[in-house]
């Protein structure tokens, strides 16, 4: 079990992926703050769902500057995230 493998190393600073995380964070801040215009507490909670397919990231942040939002609407929304997160990556080895 001495046998040593070699990881490939990918480049730390990838433009392209900062680019896509910036894209999907405004686009999380403008689908938090319209869902809260328009729908409420309901509509913050399925865009957590929605969002947190790909990111929990995002919607943490774009929750903690929406403002407005009540302290235990954010709690549920990031922690309905964080669970669509992990039953989406739990599902990809099943897919």
């Amino acid at each position: 079990m001495d046998k040593q493998v070699a990881l490939p190393l990918g480049a730390p600073l990838r433009l392209w992926e900062a680019v896509l995380f910036g894209l999907f964070f405004i686009g999380m801040l403008l689908l938090v703050n319209y869902a809260n215009d328009v729908f409420g507490t309901k509509g913050i909670l399925l865009s957590s769902a929605i969002a947190g397919l790909v990111d929990v990231d995002a919607i943490a942040i774009s929750i903690a500057k929406a403002g407005a939002v009540p302290t235990l609407t954010a709690q549920n929304a990031i922690l309905i995230a964080a669970l669509a997160n992990t039953l989406f990556k739990m599902a990809i080895p099943l897919w």
